[in-house]
C-alpha cells in the first residue's frame, strides 16, 4: 500500500535517534486508527518502506472490532508507546469532521 492508495488524509509521524536519523514510523489514517512501523538496529532506515508498512497496519486495524484493536495496541513495542499516544491524540483532533 502505498500514499497514494489511501482515500482522504494521513498524519505521519517519524521517530528519531540520534544524528535525527527516523528509525520508526506511525501513522494515522482515521480518529484513533494508527499503523507503525520499526526499523532494526542492524538495518537502515527506509522511509518508504517504513510508510507501507505503517499504512498497511493502519488498514487492518481500521477493520478490527475493539477487542482485536486492543490487543493490536497493545502489540506496539514499548518503544514506541509515546509516540503512539502522542498521534492518537493529535488524529482526534485532525480528523473531527
Amino acid at each position: 500500500m502505498e500514499l497514494s492508495d489511501v482515500n482522504g488524509k494521513v498524519l505521519i509521524e517519524y521517530k528519531r535517534k540520534s544524528r535525527r536519523r527516523p528509525t520508526a514510523t506511525m501513522v494515522a489514517i482515521g480518529p484513533g486508527i494508527i499503523g507503525w512501523s520499526i526499523c532494526d538496529n542492524r538495518d537502515t532506515f527506509n522511509k518508504k518502506i517504513g510508510l507501507r508498512i505503517a499504512l498497511e497496519r493502519a488498514n487492518k486495524a481500521y477493520e478490527m472490532d475493539l477487542d482485536e484493536f486492543e490487543d493490536y495496541l497493545k502489540a506496539i513495542p514499548s518503544t514506541l508507546q509515546s509516540l503512539a499516544a502522542k498521534i492518537i491524540d493529535r488524529s482526534f483532533l485532525y480528523y473531527k469532521n
